[in-house]
């Protein structure tokens, strides 16, 4: 029996973090992505204009 209940939870937690900080980095960058793309839209409008 080489399972240590404690290990396994560490490990649970530590997997559960790591795939919050890909979840928000994932966010973040959409988000990044989407703002620079309405900045870009902006621009291009007010050249147009």
């Amino acid at each position: 029996n080489f399972y240590h209940p404690q290990a396994t939870n560490y490990f649970r937690g530590s997997l559960f973090i790591s795939l919050t900080i890909i979840y928000l980095l994932i966010i973040s960058i959409l988000v990044l992505h989407n703002l620079f793309q309405n900045l870009r839209a902006n621009k291009i409008s007010d050249f147009t204009d």
